[in-house]
């Protein structure tokens, strides 16, 4: 069930914060599912609790959450489809990159076997196939396709809907 914004029966008050549980809880693998609503979530996954989230762009929530020296995240691979997360460096006053705060930032959305450029997102199966080569503590970072219809230049340099798309390279 999807609900409008008045309706969503999640707030952010009285949810954990993510840095704050992580840092207390024995974990192993953590899935973000950018982009995606509590409500389309949880119909697929009946056992999840949300956590707050502190920012609504993925750029500033990296920064503050796996960029904050007030945690320890060494010890973390965080696995990425969302190019924001290696856009985060050294800009705007703030100087260090992903990489410098986790054990190894593996960047999917570099791979061209992940990373699908025509449909601009990644492969679930194949970004998760790539987290298994990783022991834990695994941040696998997903991102959301988008539901309209990819487009590409067409003769003239006129954008024309994409009718054909395939994840099999």
């Amino acid at each position: 069930m999807e609900y409008d914004d008045e309706q969503y029966p999640h707030s952010r008050e009285g949810l954990p914060n993510l840095p704050d549980l992580l840092d207390t809880v024995d974990w192993d693998v953590l899935c973000i599912f950018d982009a995606c609503r509590w409500d389309a979530f949880e119909e697929y996954c009946e056992s999840s609790e949300p956590v707050r989230s502190e920012f609504d762009h993925t750029f500033e929530w990296v920064k503050q959450v796996w960029c904050n020296d007030e945690y320890d995240w060494t010890d973390v691979t965080y696995v990425s489809g969302n190019i924001m997360t290696g856009q985060v460096e050294e800009s705007d006053g703030f100087d260090d990159a992903l990489g410098n705060h986790v054990e190894e930032h593996v960047k999917g959305f570099e791979d061209f076997d992940v990373f699908h450029h025509l449909v601009g997102t990644t492969d679930p199966q194949k970004l998760a196939q790539k987290a298994e080569l990783h022991e834990p503590p695994i941040v696998v970072h997903f991102i959301m396709t988008a539901r309209r219809k990819p487009v590409s230049s067409g003769a003239g340099g006129s954008r024309q809907p994409v009718t054909r798309t395939t994840f099999d390279g």
